[in-house]
């Protein structure tokens, strides 16, 4: 899977942990396919690893939103097409995270993750995404978040909706 690191190279190489998390996204990436689909489908996605003001032009194009976010996703086939490109290994999508963003999400005393942490549950969210998942309704956030849950528990990383005011950082979780 193609990891993009775009202008921010020297904040995502020099973070604390980045070789080992780089290592672990495949991983993921496997065991999401796993734990939705309980078999292999073998498919890719590409990873962003961008800058605020990337995502505040990318969050203005496409969302017209006009300020960075944590993440986006962009699927290249919609939820009906899905089920037939898995397997055939081709490129499902693209996610892009915002290093200064997460930052910020991720700084103590405000928050009890760490940046990696935070970067593997916005990795997982994107690709449940690119996936046909989505959560504007209380029964599809549901879903979503318990395969998010029970993927990154398999990771160390601890529930990140314990905390409700993550779910606002994710795009809204619960939008009515």
């Amino acid at each position: 899977m193609p990891v993009n690191i775009m202008e921010t190279y020297d904040l995502w190489l020099k973070a604390p942990g980045y070789r080992q998390w780089e290592s672990i996204i495949p991983k993921l990436l496997k065991h999401i396919i796993l734990v939705k689909y309980s078999e292999m489908k073998v498919f890719n996605v590409e990873l962003h690893l961008i800058s605020d003001a990337y995502m505040q032009e990318l969050n203005l194009k496409y969302m017209g939103k006009d300020s960075p976010t944590n993440v986006l996703s962009f699927p290249l086939f919609n939820a009906d097409e899905i089920s037939g490109i898995l397997g055939t290994g081709s490129c499902i999508g693209d996610i892009f995270l915002s290093y200064e963003r997460i930052r910020s999400e991720t700084h103590p005393p405000f928050c009890d993750i760490t940046f990696f942490d935070k970067c593997s549950h916005l990795f997982v969210h994107g690709v449940l995404h690119l996936l046909g998942m989505d959560h504007t309704h209380n029964a599809e956030a549901d879903a979503m978040e318990n395969l998010e849950v029970c993927v990154l528990e398999s990771f160390g990383v601890k529930n990140p909706y314990v905390d409700m005011e993550e779910s606002k950082d994710i795009g809204e979780i619960r939008k009515k």
